[in-house]
């Protein structure tokens, strides 16, 4: 009987313990959502100090690190970039602007082979991905990596993304030599290429570009309607005669070839 009461008695103090430690708990677990919070709105406002306390604090949120990292890159310190940049990847190993500048700011330090690394990385996880294919672009062009650089090149013009920009680089990177350019682009891409040219004016180097589009099949006739308009325009009437009669199957003068005239519209 006693040993009844006893466990009765102890009931409710056992109780009273459990609620006790569930509530400290929720406390400690709330004022630290409370911090935690607070912390994140600074980031999500980038309302940063750049103290060094502060650093310390934000050193586990990769977005404070990979702002910190901008800032050092901003004032030309590579070394302090590098690794904050590394740090906010290690926090989140898919930050993808992080892993981009860690290359960059690698490259900076004159380390190609982690750059190239780092790219080739960035390069498989994103496959397909276009919101990282013009900053790759641009890194490969740097690090001499052509075949990331072509593939996003021909990603993006195939999509329809970026296209004067992509062509302008393109164009940059082979010193305007076109017929270099048409040897690193896919088919598919030669028409946004011959608009390119006919909106700089540039009519040589489009009489390249019709060429090799000529040698893929039969023009779409609304490219050769622009095409022809084109060349009228720039007072190159006998190409644009040839190519309007090619667009419609017509004979051309005896002297002339259909095939001569149909590849060849420069005479």
């Amino acid at each position: 009987m006693t040993t009844n009461n006893q466990q009765l008695r102890n009931k409710p103090l056992a109780r009273f313990l459990v609620r006790s430690v569930i509530t400290v708990a929720l406390v400690v677990l709330g004022s630290w959502l409370l911090y935690h919070n607070w912390q994140l709105r600074r980031i999500r406002y980038e309302n940063y100090s750049f103290t060094a306390e502060e650093a310390g604090k934000l050193k586990n949120f990769p977005d404070a690190q990979y702002a910190y990292g901008m800032r050092a890159w901003s004032r030309g310190d590579a070394q302090k970039a590098s690794e904050l940049f590394r740090q906010a990847v290690s926090e989140d190993p898919f930050y993808m602007d992080a892993w981009l500048r860690l290359a960059e700011s690698e490259a900076a330090l004159v380390h190609p082979e982690k750059s190239k690394k780092i790219l080739m990385f960035a390069d498989d996880l994103t496959a397909g991905v276009f919101r990282w294919q013009w900053p790759q672009m641009l890194l490969a062009r740097d690090l001499g990596m052509d075949d990331i650089f072509l593939k996003n090149a021909n990603y993006l013009l195939g999509h329809r993304k970026l296209t004067q920009d992509t062509l302008h680089l393109l164009d940059l990177h082979h010193n305007g030599d076109t017929a270099a350019v048409v040897d690193d682009l896919q088919a598919e891409n030669f028409v946004p290429y011959l608009k390119w040219l006919m909106r700089w004016g540039r009519v040589d180097d489009s009489g390249t570009v019709w060429q090799r589009i000529v040698k893929e099949g039969r023009p779409d006739p609304d490219v050769v309607l622009q095409y022809t308009h084109f060349l009228v325009g720039k007072k190159k009437v006998l190409a644009a005669r040839d190519i309007w009669h090619f667009k419609y199957g017509t004979k051309f003068s005896a002297s002339r070839s259909s095939t001569t005239a149909a590849v060849s519209p420069w005479w």
